[in-house]
Parts: structure tokens; C-alpha cells; sequence
């Protein structure tokens, strides 16, 4: 067995492609990782600049994933992950010179290009991020395991067309109403393994619960003609087209591939306690700019 590279410390210098963050913004705190203490400090000004810092020399895959768990929190924040300008794991003042952890990263660490719209940011970290934030967004992954991933990927630069893409997240639907089930008194009703249980039925209630800001307009219109549409652009991706129903085209699926991400990250804000106070405003203004996309702009 390989015997693990020890470590102190990684740095990692992020960059938004013909843009720059906002700032001055800094943000520090300790972290418990598993037995170590970690601190953390974020800083943005046009970069934005990360350091975890153990106590102690560690693995450097356990420093690695705990970047990783606050990469995909500042993600739920964003909408989409950052590129990488740097990253340096130390130990003490060397540099240790191994990058197969960020030279080879899964795909789903790279966002689709319509995520990337600074609208889609709905929190900034200096709000709400502290050490207790982080600990019950770990634990809330990893209940929900690779579904999880599935959200991720779904989001990412798949290289998947529209179509297929928004099937695979409608049909995250159902595991949102597992986990929503499993934390809260919503959806107690709802057996999404069992043939009493619809999709539909779970895009309804995950909507009318926690979305209704998102697909207000949806709503007011022909909501179940929506509803049978989103079930209808996943079952085109698991039958032939022999009794084939009605889906989204190309371009609506962009826009509610948009929308259904809205609905999961306001899902998970919701599981983790954060209030709808702190991004309800910014969630509005990214509604609005949807609903009047146009096809030309996608």
C-alpha cells in the first residue's frame, strides 16, 4: 500500500474567468476535521485565496477533502465552482511537490457555462459560513451519498446535451423528497421507492413546499401542464418514442435545468437551517432574470 504524503497546509488561489470577485472580504475560523483542528481563512479581493491550516501534519488527502467539503459549500452559496489559478500543499514553509490531487479532479468540479451567471449567486460566505455551518453540511452530504454527486454532475460540464442533463435532474427530485422526508415533517406521504409515489408527485411537493417563489409564473399559468412536461423530458431518456408524452425543448431545458438548481440549493439552505432572509432577495432577482431569458441568449 502506498504510504500517505503528510502535510500541513494547502493554499489554493481562485479566479473568475474575464471577471474578479468582489471584496475586500476575509473570513477566518476554526474548523474541527475528524480529530485535528483546522483553521480556515478565505480572502477576496478580484482572487479569491483559501488556507486550511492543521494543527498538525496530516494526510494530505484529509486536508484535501476537507478543501473539498468547503469547495462545495461556497458552491451552494455561488452556484458554481471557481478555476483554480493555485494550489500548494506546505508542510511548514516547503512546498510539497505533488498535484495529482487537483491535476486530476472529477468532473463535476467544473460548472456548466450558464451556472456561471453572477446573478445565480444567492450568499455570500462572510454571512453565514463558521465552523458549525460546515460541520452539518458534511453530514448532510453524506446522508444524502451519491445523489449528492448526481446534483453535482448534473450542474457540471458534463458534456451531456440539455435534454438529457435536465432528465437526470428532475429525477433528483425524488431523493430531495427522501432526504426533506428524513430531516423534516414534510413529505411523510411520499414513498418515492414505492408505486404509490410518482415522480410527478414529488416535483409537486418539492415545488409547492419550497419553490413556489422559483416557479411563481409556472404556477399561475398551467402548473400541471408544467409538471407533466418535466415528468415527460425524463421518461424521453428511458422509452422509445412509441407513446411518446410531451417534454421541454432544448431551451426550456436550459431554463429549468436553471430553476431546478435554484429549487435544490434553497432545499439544502432550507436542511441546514440558513435563512430564506439572507438571500431571498438575491433568489428573486435571479427568478427574474430567468423568466426573461431568450432563446438568443443561451
Amino acid at each position: 500500500m502506498k504510504n500517505e504524503i503528510l502535510c500541513k497546509k494547502l493554499k489554493v488561489m481562485q479566479y473568475i474567468e474575464n471577471g474578479m470577485f468582489g471584496g475586500p472580504m476575509r473570513k477566518k475560523f476554526d474548523f474541527k476535521y475528524n480529530n485535528d483542528n483546522m483553521s480556515i481563512i478565505i480572502e477576496q479581493d478580484g482572487t479569491r485565496n483559501i488556507v486550511l491550516d492543521s494543527s498538525r501534519t496530516i494526510a494530505m488527502t484529509s486536508i484535501y477533502d476537507c478543501y473539498t467539503s468547503l469547495e462545495t459549500m461556497l458552491m451552494l452559496f455561488d452556484g458554481r465552482f471557481y478555476s483554480i489559478e493555485e494550489a500548494k500543499f506546505l508542510d511548514g514553509n516547503k512546498e510539497i511537490v505533488d498535484s495529482d490531487l487537483f491535476n486530476n479532479r472529477l468532473n463535476c468540479y467544473i460548472s456548466k457555462d450558464y451556472c456561471k451567471y453572477g446573478f445565480l449567486k444567492l450568499i455570500s460566505f462572510n454571512d453565514v459560513l463558521n465552523n458549525d455551518l460546515l460541520v452539518e453540511w458534511r453530514k448532510l452530504t453524506e446522508e444524502m451519498d451519491i445523489a449528492y454527486k448526481a446534483f453535482l454532475y448534473s450542474m457540471s460540464d458534463n458534456k451531456m446535451t440539455s435534454d438529457i442533463n435536465f432528465a437526470f435532474l428532475v429525477e433528483l427530485a425524488e431523493p430531495f423528497v427522501e432526504i426533506v422526508k428524513e430531516e423534516t415533517c414534510f413529505c411523510k406521504s411520499l414513498s418515492p421507492s414505492e408505486r404509490n409515489t410518482t415522480l410527478k408527485m414529488c416535483i409537486d411537493s418539492l415545488i409547492t413546499i419550497y419553490g413556489a417563489d422559483i416557479f411563481e409564473s409556472e404556477m399561475k399559468t398551467n402548473f400541471n401542464e408544467f409538471l407533466d412536461k418535466a415528468v415527460g423530458s425524463r421518461v424521453r431518456i428511458m422509452h422509445i418514442k412509441k407513446d411518446k408524452k410531451d417534454y421541454f425543448n432544448g431551451f426550456e431545458c436550459v431554463k429549468y435545468s436553471t430553476k431546478f438548481a435554484l429549487l435544490y440549493r434553497k432545499i439544502l439552505f432550507n436542511l441546514l437551517g440558513i435563512n430564506n432572509h439572507i438571500y431571498d432577495k438575491n433568489l428573486k432577482e435571479a427568478v427574474d432574470k430567468i423568466n426573461n431569458w431568450k432563446e438568443a441568449y443561451i
